[in-house]
């Protein structure tokens, strides 16, 4: 039998030492707000061949557009490729999602009305001549397509939210997007089922682009792949009006990453650092090493570390979390093998005592009657939004402390959302009791 000996200590960071913040997707009003990002020559040189576009939407049935558009890279009507929500009245429509190569629709004919104002991922693949629509990870509507002339070549920008073919304030859309990543391969239905609500964390080289869409602040998404593909929020770098704006919401996948060192030895602290990322839907974690669980309701927003102090044992097992959501029963399940140690490396390990502990700026979290805020002199506005964008209570941030009073407020998840004088925005969730 193996012997160990350990003490789990729990080390809950503030976010502030890290600079971390909760993580959004992007909000698109329906009337001006787009994103745009720079041609992309590697998706351009698919032309005819295989691919697959993919991303989490929310659609809203306030929709006005005729044609919503999600993705697409065209300049004109004929040239590239557009995939978009058709709003129109007949059966081949309402609500469904359809795909344009160089000019050419496609239905996602099987494909549901999604002006629902739910969370879904949609998948539109090219495989030879025949394309497939997925939804929420499984396969929905297939449909042959041209053998020929259905290239998807376009020089035009990468736009997310609106289709240059088309002037400003024409065919916006109204939801939420997040997660668009772009494949130069026809990825198949178990890849697909398997990253539908999860990020893409090992990324091959088939994977041309990614965008996460879940930046906190500033005008710019980030490309997870090319940082040469780094996008605009509206149609400049500045503020303008045509910015999305930027919710917590379903639309945006945790990281689905424990970071940490692989490789443990005797009489060490070692840590591991679960992405304060998650979604704010997010209620319960589960940390278990070796079969020993230890039960975590976690403050939102905030790294989470769990720190092994080991005496003796051997170097087998795994480390790993169980995440429970609001949206959906059960853990999903993340973890760490602690196999396989060839090379140590102490330099990357962490000692739970030696943490910076920046001192709270606003608490209790969970909360129930009131939410207190310490006030710095960079500190404008502060507001709380629930989980459908209300704004529930908005006040100035004025002397050393001030007391936001939230007993009618209902049990669940808020972002509180505090201004500051340079423009930017710190968004933070908590959970009323």
């Amino acid at each position: 039998m193996k012997t160990m000996y350990y003490l789990i200590a729990i080390a809950l960071i503030n976010v502030m030492a890290y600079g971390q913040t909760t993580s959004s997707s992007l909000s698109f009003d329906g009337m001006n707000d787009l994103v745009e990002a720079p041609a992309i020559t590697s998706f351009n040189a698919i032309g005819e061949g295989d691919f697959t576009m993919e991303a989490r939407i929310k659609v809203s049935p306030e929709n006005t557009s005729l044609y919503p558009i999600i993705l697409s890279n065209r300049t004109g009507h004929t040239t590239g490729i557009v995939v978009f929500i058709h709003t129109g009245s007949s059966p081949s429509a309402s609500g469904k999602v359809w795909i344009n190569i160089a000019g050419i629709n496609y239905p996602a004919s099987n494909c549901p009305d999604l002006r629902d104002n739910l969370c879904h991922h949609i998948a539109v693949v090219r495989a030879e001549n025949q394309l497939y629509f997925y939804l929420d990870g499984n396969l929905n509507t297939s449909r042959p397509i041209l053998s020929n002339g259905n290239t998807i070549e376009s020089h035009g920008n990468f736009r997310i939210g609106h289709d240059a073919a088309y002037s400003i304030g024409s065919m916006h859309f109204k939801g939420e997007i997040a997660e668009v990543r772009l494949w130069n391969v026809a990825r198949c239905a178990e890849e697909i089922l398997k990253h539908h609500q999860s990020s893409i964390i090992e990324k091959p080289a088939s994977l041309l682009s990614y965008w996460k869409m879940n930046e906190n602040f500033g005008g710019k998404i980030n490309n997870r792949v090319n940082t040469g593909l780094n996008g605009i929020l509206g149609v400049s770098a500045e503020n303008d009006a045509n910015d999305p704006s930027r919710l917590p919401s379903c639309t945006s996948l945790p990281e689905n990453e424990i970071s940490g060192p692989l490789c443990i030895s005797k009489n060490t602290a070692l840590t591991f650092t679960l992405d304060s990322r998650f979604q704010q839907q997010a209620i319960q974690y589960v940390w278990w090493f070796q079969g020993c669980a230890s039960e975590l309701i976690p403050t939102p927003g905030k790294p989470y570390e769990i720190t092994l102090h080991t005496g003796q044992y051997e170097t087998d097992g795994k480390i790993c979390v169980g995440v429970s959501y609001q949206t959906a029963p059960g853990y999903k399940t993340f973890c760490k093998d602690l196999t396989s140690c060839l090379i140590t490396h102490e330099s990357d390990w962490t000692d739970a005592t030696k943490q910076n502990t920046t001192t709270e700026i606003y608490f209790p979290n969970p909360f129930a009657e009131k939410v207190v805020i310490k006030i710095s002199e960079s500190m404008v506005s502060a507001k709380i939004i629930d989980i459908h964008g209300n704004l529930m209570i908005q006040t100035p941030l004025k002397g050393s402390v001030v007391e936001l009073q939230t007993s009618h407020l209902t049990p669940g998840v808020y972002s509180l959302i505090i201004q500051y004088m340079d423009g930017h925005q710190e968004n933070t969730s908590m959970i009323k009791r």
